[in-house]
């Protein structure tokens, strides 16, 4: 489900493209010891790559060996631009938590992901309401959207049932 909006409906898989999810985590929840744990899929059965492309990095914020990632996740740690070590880092930091322009930035970006929530809940009522059989019309009424929008989300959903 993870590569479902970064692939048009009717293509194939083999079109997807490479992906990396990175787990920045408080500790070292793997339990293996390792600050950094690169995660592949591979087929049990003969120890080959899956091929997928899909990469999962798991990073023990909490390691500090002295080395570049170790520098990296102290900055993660710290609260404040002056704390930091990064250099480019460290300015971007300053720039959106200190600076007028910033977090000016900052706060339309976080209106905007608020937006995009709302709007996810809405779609996901909006499904909701359809699978228990109310008319489009009285969903974008309820929702107070348009009644061609729900139809859109309702045509971009997948269903799960089995």
């Amino acid at each position: 489900m993870m590569d479902s909006n970064v692939l048009d409906t009717g293509k194939n898989f083999d079109k997807l493209p490479e992906t990396y999810v990175i787990f920045v985590t408080l500790k070292d929840a793997l339990g293996h010891g390792l600050p950094i744990a690169h995660i592949d899929r591979i087929i049990r059965e003969n120890g080959k790559e899956f091929g997928d492309e899909e990469h999962f990095i798991y990073v023990d914020s909490s390691k500090d060996d002295g080395g570049e990632l170790g520098r990296l996740m102290h900055d993660f740690r710290v609260k404040e631009a002056k704390e930091m070590q990064a250099g480019a880092l460290k300015d971007r930091v300053h720039e959106l938590k200190e600076t007028e322009k910033g977090v000016e930035h900052m706060c339309k970006e976080m209106e905007h992901l608020c937006d995009e929530a709302r709007m996810d809940e809405k779609k996901e009522t909006a499904r909701n309401l359809n699978d228990m059989g109310l008319p489009i019309e009285q969903i974008a009424q309820a929702l107070k959207v348009n009644a061609q929008m729900v139809q859109e989300w309702l045509a971009g959903s997948v269903s799960t049932a089995r």
